[in-house]
C-alpha cells in the first residue's frame, strides 16, 4: 500500500488543496515544469479541479506562525510554481487549516527542504530529515492495533509504519485514523482494505478545496 514513498496524507491533501501542496509536493508531476505540482516524474498532472492553470500574480504572502505555510511561500518564491488567483487569495486559510494534520517531525523536514526545487533532491532531503524521527505513541498505536488484531507477524509493525509513513501524521490525525480503521473483524485485515480505510478517513477529515470550482463551470 505504500504510494511511491509519499504518505496517503499527502496524496489526499493534494486533491483537497493545491495551495497546501505548494510545499508538500503531493499532487503528482515534475515540479521543474510550470503548472506541474509534484515529484512523480510525470508532467501536467496537477490536482484535478476547475481552476485554470495560469500564472496570474505570483506567490502568496504569509505573516502568520505556521511553519508549513512559511515553507510553502519560501518554496513558491524559490521554485516559481503556477499559482492561480483563487489559490493565492485562499492560501492563508487553506494552509493554516491543514497544518494541524502534520507531525512536528514532518513540518521540520518540510521547512528544512522547502527551497530545493529539484524533486529528487527535495525527496532525499525530506527522507534524511525524517530518518531519525521516532514515531509517537499515537502514531505507533495505528500499527500496534492493526498488527495485534491481524497477527501480521514479527515485521508487521515496522511494515505498517513504513507503508503508511506514520511519522508524518499529527497525533490528533493518528488518533482519528486509529479510531476509524483499527480492525475489529478479520475482513478488515488485508492491508489494502486497511489502507482504503485510511485514505477514506483522510478525505473525510481534511477540509474541502476552496478553489475546486474556480473555473466557473
Amino acid at each position: 500500500m505504500k504510494i511511491r514513498g509519499r504518505s496517503k496524507l499527502l496524496v489526499a491533501l493534494a486533491c483537497v488543496s493545491m495551495t497546501g501542496a505548494l510545499v508538500v509536493q503531493a499532487c503528482g508531476g515534475d515540479d521543474s515544469k510550470p503548472g506541474d505540482a509534484g515529484p512523480d516524474g510525470t508532467s501536467n498532472d496537477a490536482v484535478a479541479n476547475d481552476a485554470p492553470v495560469s500564472d496570474d500574480g505570483g506567490c502568496p504572502t504569509y505573516t502568520g506562525s505556521s511553519p508549513i505555510c512559511k515553507a510553502s511561500v519560501a518554496r513558491c518564491n524559490a521554485c516559481n510554481p503556477t499559482v492561480t488567483a483563487c489559490e493565492r487569495s485562499t492560501f492563508v486559510s487553506t494552509c493554516e487549516a491543514v497544518t494541524p494534520f502534520f507531525s512536528a517531525a514532518y513540518i521540520n523536514a518540510t521547512a528544512d527542504c522547502a527551497t530545493l526545487c529539484d524533486s529528487d533532491a527535495q525527496a532525499a532531503c525530506s527522507k534524511a530529515s525524517l530518518a531519525d524521527a521516532s514515531v509517537t505513541a499515537a502514531q505507533l498505536k495505528i500499527a500496534t492495533d492493526y498488527c495485534g488484531f491481524c497477527d501480521g507477524g514479527a515485521a508487521c509493525i515496522s511494515q505498517v509504519e513504513s507503508s503508511f509513513n506514520l511519522v508524518e501524521y499529527s497525533d490528533s490525525l493518528a488518533a482519528t485514523i486509529d479510531s476509524k480503521c483499527a480492525p475489529d473483524a478479520a475482513a478488515k485485515c488485508p492491508l489494502p482494505t486497511f489502507g482504503g480505510c485510511v485514505v477514506g478517513t483522510l478525505f473525510a477529515t481534511l477540509p474541502p478545496n476552496p478553489c475546486a470550482d474556480a473555473g466557473g463551470d
